[in-house]
C-alpha cells in the first residue's frame, strides 16, 4: 500500500489530521504527508480542505473498499464460480481493464472494483460519471459456451439482478429498458455489458455495473439527465462494501441461472419492475422519431412497441426511449 493510499485512509473518516500526527502515525516526515496530500488532490482529485492549526480533513468521510469486507459477505454459491475480486484505486474503466485481460486469458469469475474511473463508459457511448470513493464502479468478467445470439437477453438477466440487489433497501425501484434501474423516475443504476469471442461461441462478456451510492452535488452537476443516490433512497449512509457483496452475489446468480434458463427464468420479474409498461414512448433510431406504447419485452429481450395497432420489436443498441411528453389542448 502506497503512503498517499495510506494517507487516505487516515483521513477517511472527516476529522482533522495535523501534518505531525499523520507523520508520526505513519513513520515518515510532515514533508512527505504534504506531498501526498497533494497528489490526492491532483492525482485523484479528491478535495482535502486544509486548516492552519488543525491539518488537513475530508468534508465528507468516505468508505474505501476493503476486500476482506466485501469477501466475508459472499455466498458459498459465489465463492464456488468465484476466480479473483481486484480493487484498484483509480483506473479509466473497470471494463476496459477487464476487456484486455479477457484477450489475455484471463479466467471467468473476476470481479474488479475501483475507487475512481477517469474514463467511465455508459451505454451508447455516454460517460459514467465516477467521483473518488463515493459510488460503485464494479465490472464482473464471465465466459460463456453461448453464441453471441443466445447472449442477446444477458443485459435482461443482468438489470434483474442489479433490481434484486437495490431491493434489499428499496422497493420503489424500477427497470427502464433494456437494463438501467430507475427509483421514482431518477436514474440510479446503470449496466454495460461488452463482449468479445466468435459469433458461435465461446464468448467473453465483461459486464460492468454503476451504482449511485453517494454521489456530491458537485459531481452530479455533469450527469447529463435526473439522477439518484443510495444514500438519498434510504435517508441514511450505505455501505459500499455490503451493496458491492449484494451486486456480486446477484451477479453470479444471474449468469449461473442464465446458463440454465436463458431469459425464461428472468422475464417475468423484469416485467413486474418495467418502468415503461403501456406508457407513451418515443423511439430514437438515428435521427429518426418513432412514437408508439411500450408492450414489454419478448422471449429475445426485444422490447416491444405498438404503432398504429401493430407490435414492432427493436433490440438493445438500436434506439433510446424517453416517455413521451403529454400535450394538452384548450
Amino acid at each position: 500500500m502506497t503512503l498517499t493510499h495510506k494517507v487516505l485512509q487516515q483521513l477517511s473518516d472527516g476529522h482533522f489530521h495535523s501534518g505531525q500526527s499523520l507523520g508520526e502515525s505513519l513513520g515518515v516526515s510532515r514533508a512527505a504527508i504534504w506531498k501526498a496530500i497533494q497528489q490526492l488532490q491532483q492525482k485523484y482529485e479528491i478535495h482535502i480542505q486544509s486548516v492552519t492549526g488543525r491539518g488537513y480533513r475530508l468534508p465528507q468521510p468516505i468508505e474505501l473498499h476493503d476486500i476482506d469486507q466485501i469477501s466475508a459477505q459472499l455466498s458459498s454459491q459465489t465463492n464456488s464460480h468465484l476466480n479473483s475480486i481486484e480493487i484498484l484505486t483509480s483506473i479509466d474503466s473497470t471494463n476496459e481493464y477487464l476487456l484486455k485481460a479477457a484477450s489475455l486469458g484471463q479466467v471467468s469469475g473476476s470481479v474488479v472494483l475501483a475507487e475512481q474511473q477517469k474514463a467511465g463508459r455508459g451505454r451508447r457511448g455516454r460517460t459514467w460519471i465516477s467521483p473518488f470513493g463515493r459510488n460503485l464502479y464494479l465490472s464482473l468478467l464471465w465466459r460463456f459456451d453461448l453464441s453471441m445470439q443466445d447472449l442477446s437477453a444477458l443485459g435482461i438477466a443482468v438489470a434483474v439482478a442489479i433490481a434484486r440487489a437495490v431491493s434489499k433497501y428499496t422497493s420503489d425501484h424500477k427497470i427502464k429498458w433494456p437494463n438501467d434501474i430507475f427509483w421514482q423516475g431518477r436514474k440510479l443504476a446503470g449496466i454495460l455489458l461488452e463482449v468479445q469471442g466468435e459469433a458461435q461461441g465461446p464468448v467473453a462478456v465483461v459486464i460492468g455495473v454503476g451504482v449511485n451510492i453517494g454521489m456530491t452535488n458537485e459531481a452530479g452537476r455533469d450527469i447529463d439527465q435526473d439522477w439518484v443516490d443510495m444514500t438519498t433512497v434510504c435517508e441514511q449512509p450505505v455501505s459500499r462494501q455490503t451493496l458491492a457483496s449484494a451486486v456480486i452475489n446477484e451477479l453470479f446468480h444471474a449468469v449461473t441461472d442464465f446458463e440454465k434458463t436463458g431469459l425464461a427464468g428472468f422475464r417475468r420479474e423484469w416485467s413486474s419492475l418495467d418502468m415503461l409498461q403501456d406508457q407513451q414512448v418515443e423511439i430514437l433510431i438515428g435521427e429518426n422519431k418513432i412514437s408508439g406504447v411500450s408492450r414489454g419485452i419478448n422471449e429475445n429481450g426485444a422490447i416491444l412497441i405498438e404503432i398504429d395497432g401493430k407490435l414492432k420489436t427493436y433490440m438493445a443498441g438500436e434506439v433510446s426511449l424517453r416517455p413521451q411528453r403529454a400535450t394538452t389542448s384548450e
